[in-house]
């Protein structure tokens, strides 16, 4: 008998994974618990790809949608309703992942789970009360003490809380009151990531000069991210052949925080083998993060950028995860927020210091291998499976005594 078919016959466990937009690690972790034998279900409002895991079933509820604060909250509201009737009819025997997207899922599915005795534990993305106090956000302190009170009614009550780092476990641990508190990282498919060597397309497309110094940044502009730092830097470096390549799902909106004549390429948000060949084609990559909300957020396009071998610029503050991977770690530099002047010396640098970028990129390298898509998710599933096993054999008590 196989370890995988002992593993089987042993326990199968029923999972429910709630993220309104689940990343490909989680969409991983789903296909790891299903191959071990479990049933699981994701319940999320849309897929990368579109295309369901293999042997997970698919429970789609509303759709995240980003273009306002108000789509934003009100996709969030609409999520975490239909999501939590839909958790009241699941059987206790469930383990709940529920990730902080929408934040107050892991807080719904809780209470959801008072009624119906099932198992939570809480994936935590971005710490929002952190996140809050460092934002614009109207009556951010009135958003900032409830999101903390929501937290301390929430994560003491879980069976466990997964966070993306050690930073944000220690911002977590004063809410979590003795809970299990377990770092799972993102994941990142190196293998894939690699691939075949860029040929030019993604220059030759939007214009940019053959020989130019490529600077890359991705992903979702929301409200842990910022752009003036790079709209600063942007200027200072007009007069020199270095460029900025942006990729984001709001391209209308960034662009117009770029001025004229900036060496500037806006373009939308490419994912599968376009991203990976727009990875292929930057000689730097740059992720920013607010003032204050280091410790509570790790980026997962870092990890792309470890994979695809990029040095790395991070604006951040430090201490935080980031800070830790990228300076500490040696795949790159860190800048604090609120300092253009410094971003643009430290991008001019790399571009005149290959023997640097070289470095850089081979110590990535390395340190992607800590975010390896097989053994994060492989000890994702286990950590789940755990928690199920301590749930199973506490409801068993439990049912011994009510019975008594």
């Amino acid at each position: 008998m196989t370890s995988l078919d002992a593993r089987r016959s042993a326990a199968a466990y029923y999972f429910v994974l709630v993220n309104q937009s689940p990343s490909e690690s989680l969409i991983r972790v789903a296909r790891g618990l299903a191959a071990a034998g479990h049933r699981v279900d994701l319940v999320c409002g849309g897929l990368p790809g579109d295309t369901p895991p293999e042997g997970v079933r698919v429970v789609r509820m509303a759709r995240y949608r980003a273009e306002t604060m108000v789509s934003r909250l009100t996709s969030w509201g609409t999520f975490a309703v239909r999501a939590a009737i839909w958790l009241a009819a699941i059987p206790a025997e469930a383990t709940v992942l529920a990730c902080t997207n929408p934040p107050i899922m892991p807080g719904v599915a809780v209470w959801v789970s008072r009624v119906r005795r099932f198992a939570v534990v809480a994936r935590v993305l971005d710490v929002y009360p952190e996140v809050l106090r460092a934002t614009a956000s109207l009556n951010r302190r009135f958003l900032w003490r409830f999101a903390a009170t929501w937290n301390r009614l929430t994560y003491a009550k879980c069976c466990a809380v997964e966070t993306l780092g050690p930073r944000m476990s220690e911002l977590i641990a004063p809410y979590a009151s003795g809970t299990s508190l377990y770092v799972i990282p993102e994941s990142v498919d190196i293998e894939r990531a690699h691939g075949a060597e860029s040929a030019g397309c993604v220059r030759s497309r939007y214009g940019l000069p053959a020989d130019a110094f490529v600077v890359l940044v991705s992903g979702n502009i929301g409200m842990t991210h910022c752009l003036d730092d790079l709209a600063a830097a942007a200027a200072l470096l007009r007069e020199e052949s270095i460029w900025f390549l942006i990729s984001t799902a709001k391209p209308v909106a960034v662009r117009k925080a770029f001025g004229d004549g900036l060496h500037v390429a806006v373009m939308p948000r490419l994912s599968g083998e376009e991203y990976r060949q727009l990875l292929r084609e930057a000689d730097l990559g740059v992720i920013t993060l607010r003032p204050g909300v280091g410790a509570a957020s790790f980026p997962s396009r870092t990890l792309a950028y470890l994979a695809a071998r990029l040095p790395i610029i991070a604006i951040t503050d430090a201490p935080s995860d980031l800070d830790d991977l990228v300076r500490a770690g040696g795949a790159g530099t860190t800048v604090v927020p609120g300092a253009p002047g410094r971003l643009a010396d430290a991008i001019r640098a790399l571009c005149a210091d290959a023997e640097k970028r070289l470095s850089c990129s081979r110590q990535a390298s390395i340190l992607a291998e800590r975010y390896d898509a097989a053994a994060v998710s492989a000890h994702a599933v286990e950590r789940m499976e755990e928690v199920a096993r301590r749930h199973i054999a506490a409801r068993g008590a439990w049912l011994s005594e009510v019975r008594m």
